[in-house]
Formats: C-alpha cells, sequence, structure tokens
C-alpha cells in the first residue's frame, strides 16, 4: 500500500537536521507544530510511489529525493523562526551527515558483517543503518552541532553558506543515481568519494563560518575602538573647557571680595574644587577618565577608589589608555549598580608597576551567575542597541598590542579583570 523506505529516510533525514537546528529560535507553540509536521511528513512520504517507469528511474528516483527532503525543509521552516536561508543550510547539512552516514553503513555492509540481520518487519538495510546511525550522528552532535550552536549559525545567512551545502545535496543526489549496481569497486569508490565530499563540505562550511565571524568581530571592535576614540576627543574637549571655566570662576569670586557673605563665598569655591581635585594619576587622560568616572560614581551612590602608579602608561597612546580603562570601568559600573545593598556598591582599581610591566586591576561585586563564553564573561544586555559583549574584547586587543593580555575572575561574589600592559 505504501513505502516504507521513504518513511526510514525522512526519519533519518530529520534526526540529522535536528543535530543542526535544535539551538535555533523555536515559533510559538513549537511542540505541536513538531508534531504535526512530523505526521504530515511521514504520511505524506509514505504515499509517495516507487518509480515503475524503468527508462525514468534515474529521474524519477532524483526527483523524489528532492521532494523527500523539501518536506523535511518545509516542516523545519514551520517549526523555527531563523530565516529560509539559515534553515535550508542547516537541513541541507543535515542531508550531508545522512548520506555520509548511508554510505559508511553501505561500505561495512560489503564485508558481511550485518549478514545475521533476518528482519520480518522491516528491512536489513533500515536495521543496519540504525545500528551504525547513532555513531555518526553522536560523533557530528559533539562536533558540528556544538558548534553550530556556540556560535549561533542562525544568525549568518551567507550565500556562500547555502550555496555550498546546497551544492553538497545535488552531489549526494547525483553521484548515488549514477553509482553502479552490484560492482564492489564501484560502490567502494562512489561510496569513498560521497563520503569524503559530504564530511569535506561540513568542514569546509564550519571554517567559512569561523572566517566571517572573525572578519565580522573584528569589524565591530574596530568600531568600539573608534567611538571610544571620539569620546576621548570630546572628553578631553570638555575637560579643557571645564577648567577654564573653574578658572574664570575663581578669578569672579575674587573680584566679588565682600561682597558676598563669606558662606556663600565657601559654598560656591566648595563647588569649585570638587570639579578641580579629581584624581591625579600623572597621565591627562587617564585623569581626565577618572573624573568622569568619579562623578557617575557619586550620581549612582557607587564608591570609587583607585590606588597606584599610573605614570608609564603616558607610554600608551591616549585613545587606547581611555578606551582600555574606560571600557573597565563601564563595565564595572553597570554590574555595580545592579546591586541593592549599598555596601556591595564598591569599585577598586590599582595600577601597579612591576618586573617590566604595569598591572591593573579592576574589581567590583556583582550579583547573579555569570556566564563565561571561552575566557571572557558572556554579556548579561540581551536587549538594545549598541556593541553589547565587546567591552572586554577590546579590552584584550588593547593589552596584546602592547604584548600582555587579560584575566577574568569571579568568586565570592567579586569580578575581578587583570590586564597586563609590557610598557
Amino acid at each position: 500500500m505504501g513505502n516504507l523506505g521513504n518513511v526510514y529516510f525522512v526519519f533519518e533525514i530529520t534526526v540529522a537536521e535536528i543535530i543542526f537546528l535544535y539551538a535555533y529560535p523555536r515559533r510559538r507553540f513549537f511542540v505541536l507544530r513538531a508534531v504535526l509536521s512530523c505526521a504530515a511528513v511521514f504520511v505524506a512520504a509514505y504515499f509517495i510511489p516507487l518509480p515503475s517507469i524503468i527508462g525514468l528511474r534515474f529521474l524519477i528516483m532524483l526527483i523524489r529525493y528532492i521532494v523527500l527532503w523539501g518536506m523535511t525543509l518545509a516542516g523545519m521552516c514551520v517549526c523555527f523562526s531563523a530565516s529560509f536561508p539559515a534553515v535550508l543550510s542547516a537541513c541541507a547539512a543535515g542531508y550531508a551527515l545522512q548520506h555520509f552516514s548511508y554510505k559508511l553503513v553501505t561500505l561495512l555492509g560489503l564485508t558481511g558483517m550485518f549478514n545475521f540481520i533476518h528482519p520480518r518487519i522491516v528491512t536489513r538495510g533500515f536495521v543496519s543503518e540504525m545500528m551504525i546511525f547513532p555513531f555518526t550522528y553522536l560523533a557530528a552532535f559533539f562536533t558540528f552541532g556544538r558548534l553550530a550552536a556556540k556560535n549561533h549559525y542562525y544568525r549568518n545567512t551567507d550565500v556562500r553558506f547555502v550555496a555550498l551545502s546546497v551544492g553538497t545535496v545535488a552531489i549526494c543526489m547525483v553521484i548515488n543515481r549514477f553509482a553502479p549496481r552490484g560492482d564492489v569497486f564501484a560502490t567502494i569508490g562512489t561510496s569513498l568519494y560521497a563520503m569524503t565530499c559530504t564530511l569535506f563540505a561540513l568542514i569546509v562550511q564550519y571554517v567559512l563560518r569561523v572566517s566571517v565571524e572573525s572578519k565580522e568581530e573584528s569589524a565591530v571592535l574596530q568600531r568600539v575602538l573608534q567611538e571610544k576614540e571620539r569620546q576621548y576627543e570630546s572628553s578631553m574637549t570638555n575637560a579643557e573647557l571645564l577648567n577654564i571655566k573653574c578658572h574664570d570662576l575663581k578669578y569672579t569670586i575674587s573680584r566679588l571680595g565682600g561682597r558676598l557673605d563669606k558662606s556663600e563665598i565657601d559654598s560656591i569655591n566648595s563647588l569649585v574644587d570638587s570639579y578641580d581635585s579629581e584624581l591625579k594619576t600623572g597621565v591627562t587622560v587617564l585623569d581626565v577618565l577618572l573624573g568622569e568616572v568619579s562623578a557617575r560614581c557619586r550620581n549612582l551612590g557607587i564608591k570609587f577608589t583607585f590606588l597606584g602608579d599610573a605614570t608609564r602608561l603616558g607610554t600608551m597612546a591616549p585613545a587606547d589608555i581611555y578606551s582600555l580603562f574606560g571600557n573597565a570601568l563601564d563595565n564595572a559600573i553597570e554590574a555595580v549598580s545592579k546591586l541593592t545593598v549599598d555596601g556591595m556598591k564598591q569599585i577598586g582599581m590599582t595600577v601597579e608597576p612591576r618586573e617590566g610591566s604595569v598591572f591593573v586591576s579592576v574589581y567590583n561585586y556583582y550579583s547573579g551567575e555569570l556566564d563565561m563564553a571561552g575566557d571572557l564573561p558572556a554579556s548579561t544586555k540581551k536587549t538594545g542597541a549598541g556593541y553589547h559583549g565587546y567591552g572586554l574584547k577590546s579590552i584584550r586587543l588593547i593589552a596584546e598590542r602592547y604584548g600582555g593580555g587579560i584575566a577574568c575572575s569571579a568568586s565570592g561574589g567579586i569580578f575581578r579583570l587583570a590586564v597586563r600592559l609590557k610598557l
């Protein structure tokens, strides 16, 4: 009445596709969508007949596989909310995995290792595939599948990935149809060729994605640094204007003499001194930045302390100083401002020259769990505009530019950022 072979194929393809899709964003009512989609695909596959016209068997079989795979692709589009090119690329990778596994079973079958299988309801081929596929699928999950999830492949729909994936599927389909039946050496040759092509395509796809993501991250980091450089230039201009105004205001107060009450004069002088007595580190750009940070911390009820000798930082480019310390302190202020206990609203920073290097340490309290993405904490910002998550990466980039590096640690509710600069 129907074709169980189609159902076997669709089942294997679906499981392989999920390996690459499991971390993709899901649509509402995902479970219901998945159940209905699987039911529809399996029923439709069961009633697609095998070709009966001998002369057109090759073309009809090719179209049959395309239709079956297209049905699984449509089902995945119904369940996952990623863009169509992203889902297409993942489904094509799933087909490549299924075909690799199928060809591996074909090669192993030539050894006679499956001859002991004599099923009554299902075919020997399906049983042998169910014996081997779990191993290849698990291996693919812990390599390509986990990488797809970790690097959020659904965010990148570069046309090269789609072309590579679909091209691989096309090669698999055509080569499989051209393979002579019954010739052992031809079967070995075409199977090895197909396995090599599919595995190579999966590896190249991953390498391409890493390359593209690396270039995109580099471009974003450059924009982050350029933005900090503009902030630095603006801050220096504002600081110069503020110093001029403070000087002019002091001169004006001195000329007023006895025209104002002593208490009023003292109050004005105290206000002026608060702007004119910020931390003095010996590095102008750092003085300006720390003045801004101190003002922000006062407004937010945060206690900020600085200790150390920063004079050797003067050999760094001013924009690099502003970006490195600015990003580090921005992250600390963001973390501390979320705290509800006043006693924990503290940020400390030390700068210590030692053994031909300068060691910078920024530490602050934080709340909640801190997830790590590699050797850096993941961004806690989920929405909104801006270059979220790139502050620490830009700090690391600057540190490496000066022959150093960074290290992050978190314990006892305290987060510590350590930066080493060879100066």
